[in-house]
């Protein structure tokens, strides 16, 4: 198995698989809903069996904190746009990012920590609440 796509409210468990079964996904695509009164994920949770994931979709959820990402250390597209998300934070191991899209959220600053994802060469963070202009500075290598 290597691409799993889920939209709208067609799934809301999956109990009964082995963790070993999903060993081998590369890419996961959880956009539910347009909608915002139909977005149904909250927390980002439970990845840590996908530790071949390279792209990874949660777009047009609830989710309002950046974790559980930690152990996707091959994940080179996360696009987490319109969400509740206020921070960006708890990326530090994904050094094999390149693509993140976090626009349509609430977020007001891009932390000097930005720094640290080498590989990041394509930034989407459009509808935000940016407030301070000096943070651009945080993404010269881009």
């Amino acid at each position: 198995m290597n691409f799993i796509t889920i939209n709208e409210d067609l799934i809301s468990e999956v109990t009964g698989y082995p963790p070993e079964d999903f060993a081998s996904l590369q890419e996961l695509n959880l956009h539910l809903s347009d909608d915002p009164q139909d977005r149904k994920i909250r927390k980002i949770e439970h990845l840590s069996i996908l530790p071949n994931l390279r792209r990874l979709n949660l777009s047009y959820n609830a989710i309002s904190k950046i974790e559980g990402l930690d152990r996707l250390v091959h994940l080179s597209e996360l696009n987490l746009a319109e969400n509740n998300i206020n921070r960006i934070e708890n990326l530090d191991y994904l050094k094999s990012l390149q693509k993140l899209n976090l626009s349509g959220n609430v977020i007001e600053r891009i932390p000097a920590t930005i720094r640290q994802l080498h590989q990041l060469n394509h930034l989407r963070i459009t509808r935000n609440n940016l407030s301070h202009i000096e943070d651009i500075q945080h993404l010269a290598h881009l």
